[in-house]
């Protein structure tokens, strides 16, 4: 079942930026790649109706995702997470 990524980007501006992004498979594999290439890539880039939106990573305080990680086993997380990350953690 496909399910829709949400996705708030916070600018170092103070500015917030909310999509809404539908997933086009289930796929823990595509999942986990579109999370690897976030990771690596120097910019953030959205295409909606109208517009194309590039972010250089370097303009970005934080990025939140939700309902990506719903297929991905957290081990697979794990293994391309920065060795800096904290693993498995709740959020109160």
């Amino acid at each position: 079942m496909a399910c829709n990524l949400f996705v708030v980007v916070e600018l170092n501006d103070g500015k917030k930026e909310t999509f809404s992004i539908p997933m086009k498979t289930d796929s823990a594999i595509y999942e986990r790649n579109r999370l690897r290439e976030l990771f690596k890539s120097n910019y953030v880039i959205f295409s909606t109706e109208d517009d194309i939106l590039a972010y250089p990573s370097t303009s970005i305080r934080s990025i939140r995702m939700s309902k990506i990680l719903h297929s991905i086993e957290s081990r697979e997380i794990d293994s391309f997470l920065p060795l800096s990350s904290f693993k498995n953690v709740h959020r109160h």
